[in-house]
């Protein structure tokens, strides 16, 4: 390609220098340093090509690689990990209010557990209830109150 180019410069120089024969040793003078030019351009293209496939492959390398070091490198894993820390820190201290309220739930259970055995051992049939005769002492019993007063 670049041999082309001189000779199509070189064949265009002659032809001026016949055309102006006074300035024909300048026309053949510039038409060689127009033809090395031309060569060097299509020479400097192939190289810029070159040069841009592996410029291009550099960066998507980089690109790559900095991806990569971000995932790895970067603090998500420990920022994931300091709020894991944080939030069993967060546990450790309301421990004693965990084991307060829990203590209360089993004083509570507590004391439903002895009221249920206390009403637990009256029935309602044995029961003498003023104002509440044997019809009502069936409702409740159908309600399933038949061995509670008071539920």
């Amino acid at each position: 390609m670049r041999i082309a180019g001189v000779w199509v410069v070189l064949i265009f120089a002659v032809i001026l220098c016949f055309a102006v024969s006074a300035m024909s040793i300048l026309w053949i003078i510039g038409g060689i340093v127009l033809a090395n030019v031309v060569g060097r351009g299509e020479a400097n293209r192939e190289k810029v090509q070159a040069f841009s496939a592996k410029y291009r492959m550099a960066e998507a390398q980089y690109r790559s690689v900095k991806e990569r070091w971000d995932r790895e490198a970067g603090d998500g894993r420990f920022l994931s990990k300091l709020r894991e820390l944080e939030n069993c820190r967060n546990q450790w201290k309301d421990l004693p209010a965990a084991r307060q309220r829990r203590y209360q739930q089993l004083e509570r259970e507590r004391e439903k557990q002895q009221r249920d055995r206390f009403l637990d051992s009256f029935t309602i049939e044995n029961a003498s209830i003023p104002g509440i005769g044997a019809g009502r002492k069936a409702v409740l019993e159908s309600f399933q109150y038949r061995n509670r007063i008071g539920h």
